[in-house]
C-alpha cells in the first residue's frame, strides 16, 4: 500500500520511544511487548518522542518541508497510520513546530 498525502498534512516516521527510569534490560522487554505489572514499575515513564523524519508531504502543504527533514511536532495531535507496519503518524502542517537542523 502506498499513501498519497493530501491537503496540508505531513506523514512522519517518529523517533523510537524512550523509557525513563528503567534499566536497559527492562526497557528492552517493554519494547518487545512483554507484559509488565504496573505496581512493579512505579516511577517509570514512557517518553513519547515528538521528533521524527518526514516521509511524505501533502499536496497543499505551505511550509517548506521535504522528504528526509527532521521535525519537531505536537505530541498528541496526530493520527497513527499503519503503512508497512512502520508506525508512522499523519500530522497537520500547523502541528509541525520546527525543522531540526543538524550543526
Amino acid at each position: 500500500m502506498r499513501l498519497k498525502v493530501l491537503g496540508e498534512k505531513v506523514l512522519i516516521k517518529p523517533d523510537p520511544y524512550e523509557y525513563q527510569g528503567l534499566g536497559e534490560r527492562s526497557a528492552k522487554a517493554l519494547k518487545e511487548g512483554l507484559l509488565v505489572l504496573p505496581d512493579a514499575y512505579e516511577g517509570v515513564h514512557l517518553k513519547l518522542s515528538p521528533k521524527g523524519t518526514v516521509v511524505r508531504v501533502g499536496t497543499g502543504c505551505k511550509i517548506p518541508l521535504k522528504k528526509g527533514d527532521r521535525v519537531l511536532y505536537a505530541q498528541f495531535s496526530f493520527e497513527k497510520v499503519e503503512e508497512k507496519k512502520d508506525g508512522m503518524v499523519l500530522v497537520h502542517e500547523r502541528d509541525v513546530h520546527a525543522i531540526i537542523e543538524e550543526e
